[in-house]
């Protein structure tokens, strides 16, 4: 393995071009992750029209398009989906998609997600929904969209809060005032 090592770095060195061509011919994995985390649409396209699945994890057990929702792409995240990408795949904690672009706040990613019938109400292995991280993390657009798009308020995680209690332990008094008004309209 020692030999190999060296002999790919004698090769970059002495020719970068060789390089490339055996990153993708040896380590496509590897190529196409990077260019889904660079959000390199056009490299992710190559790939995916020759056949490549939109939904292989990586090491990390996780499937492009989470990192497409982590990223906030907008064109990252509608070529995967228009190559079928998985909208409910689980990471390793039951979190989807959605709960990541949710907690980042990527509200246009939300958007597209939901359109796509990512499952608005998906609770992780602690019962967080795609709501309950919206307010956690303090995105009130996104919390909006999803109280519009028909979130269920009534939810709670697995240690029994609900989005009044997460609000509540908000600092963000608008999502505060927004949690409040949507549970009055039940």
């Amino acid at each position: 393995m020692r030999n190999f090592v060296v002999a790919l770095v004698g090769l970059a060195l002495l020719c970068p071009a060789s390089v490339a061509a055996l990153e993708s011919d040896i380590f496509p994995e590897l190529v196409y992750i990077t260019a889904v985390r660079e959000d390199d649409v056009e490299r992710v396209k190559s790939f995916l029209e020759r056949g490549y699945d939109v939904n292989r994890v990586d090491g990390k057990g996780l499937a492009p398009l989470f990192y497409a929702a982590k990223n906030g792409s907008v064109d990252m995240t509608e070529t995967l989906l228009n190559h079928r990408a998985n909208v409910n795949f689980k990471d390793g904690f039951g979190n989807t998609p959605l709960i990541w672009a949710c907690e980042r706040g990527h509200t246009d990613v939300v958007e597209i997600l939901l359109k796509a019938g990512s499952d608005i109400d998906i609770q992780n292995r602690n019962g967080f929904t795609p709501l309950m991280r919206a307010i956690e993390t303090g995105h009130r657009q996104t919390v909006e969209l999803l109280i519009e798009k028909g979130s269920d308020l009534t939810l709670q995680d697995f240690t029994g809060r609900d989005i009044q209690i997460l609000a509540d332990n908000s600092r963000n008094q608008q999502i505060k005032k927004i949690v409040t008004k949507a549970l009055q309209g039940n």
